[in-house]
């Protein structure tokens, strides 16, 4: 099975690397972060990951920002991104644990780590 490449973009680097760890030792996934939204377009271009995740609040550019600039790019319109935050709680999910919203799918931070590896694996296939 070939290893599927994430981008986490987060500006709290601590918690992008416990993400990153959990996802690594899964043996499914390579993961690369950025922790700077105004660098982000560009090391999603040098990436080229098969799917992204993005924090909703961060300074310079917000999640949503970044997802419309990236859906607008011929080279990162079609990799598909979700939101993972702490701006969703547990109450807003639906039963499988995510959000649907005008911006697109979201987790909560909180979110079990098998719960956000079994929702990058069905975000890749596309079955979500």
């Amino acid at each position: 099975m070939d290893k599927k490449t994430i981008l986490i973009v987060d500006d709290e680097p601590v918690f992008s690397k416990m993400v990153k760890l959990f996802l690594e030792q899964t043996g499914e996934f390579i993961v690369e972060c950025e922790s700077d939204s105004n660098a982000a377009v560009g090391k999603a271009r040098a990436v080229k990951p098969d799917a992204i995740l993005l924090d909703l609040i961060m300074p310079h550019k917000d999640g949503a920002e970044l997802k419309a600039e990236m859906d607008a790019d011929p080279f990162l319109k079609d990799i598909p991104k979700m939101f993972l935050t702490s701006n969703v709680s547990k109450n807003d999910t639906t039963e499988g644990g995510l959000v649907i919203t005008g911006d697109g799918l979201m987790l909560p931070k909180t979110s079990q780590p098998d719960m956000v590896s079994r929702c990058l694996s069905e975000l890749i296939a596309g079955t979500i």
